[in-house]
């Protein structure tokens, strides 16, 4: 088994996928969106991590 991740865009969950890339489409562009994964390991702990959108190269862990 492998980790399952949830892709969340202002809270809407996009849907569940094994994979760990996921492409968000139909972005406006100067619009700030809320970006949320969800992870969830094969012995069934997770993660929630939030990226920020004022520094798009930073996530931020919430909670495990």
């Amino acid at each position: 088994e492998t980790n399952i991740y949830e892709y969340y865009l202002d809270n809407v969950s996009q849907g569940k996928s094994n994979d760990s890339t996921h492409l968000f489409s139909n972005l406006l562009d100067g619009r700030e969106y809320t970006l949320k994964v969800a992870v969830t390991d094969k012995a069934g702990r997770g993660a929630l991590l939030l990226i920020n959108n004022q520094h798009p190269n930073c996530m931020d862990r919430i909670g495990v």
